[in-house]
């Protein structure tokens, strides 16, 4: 499988099922795709290999917490190593593998695609020249934000032509007004 490959795979959700001692016990293409690398079962796999230096200490925690007392953490958030040095945030969660027995076998480790977590990773390609906002009025899905009363302070680029309305005629306005709804 070429690296081109990888783009061609589903999106969703990726699976990585590690035992105790980050032997790899099964994985999806999704994770293949969002790790950018192959996953073959029976393959050591430290998580220093997936996770960036300035993630990897949640990460262990997170798994050692599985492990250890059966916890179950979700929506954390890290940059993973890609090929050729190439960084990309996701967010993961990682739950308790339980055996038959009820004894904890390893760990599930399911890393999320997410729209803005992808965003946030092309913002940090571009550096500081790039900023937040950039990166909101670009997304490929249409997003508004609204405040504790319920009116619009940002809508996107996509939310615009998903509507009709303009960002000028939506910022400000109360959320049902645009959406012509009883609530948001």
């Amino acid at each position: 499988m070429g690296p081109h490959d990888f783009q061609d795979l589903p999106e969703g959700d990726g699976v990585l099922i590690l035992s105790p001692r980050g032997v790899i016990l099964a994985a999806t293409l999704q994770a293949e795709r969002l790790l950018r690398r192959r996953l073959t079962p029976g393959q050591s796999l430290p998580l220093a290999e997936i996770f960036t230096s300035e993630h990897i200490s949640p990460a262990e925690l997170a798994v050692r917490e599985a492990l250890d007392a059966g916890t179950l953490r979700s929506n954390l958030l890290a940059q993973v190593h890609q090929e050729r040095d190439h960084v990309l945030y996701l967010k993961y969660s990682v739950a308790p593998l339980y055996g038959p027995g009820h004894e904890i076998m390893g760990v599930v480790l399911t890393f999320h695609d997410d729209t803005l977590t992808r965003s946030w990773s092309a913002w940090s390609d571009f550096g500081p020249g790039v900023e937040p906002d950039a990166v909101f009025e670009h997304l490929d899905r249409g997003v508004f934000v609204v405040n504790e009363r319920w009116r619009i302070t940002a809508f996107n680029r996509r939310a615009q032509e998903i509507t009709g309305f303009t960002q000028e005629e939506a910022v400000g306005r109360f959320c049902w007004e645009i959406f012509q709804a009883d609530r948001c």
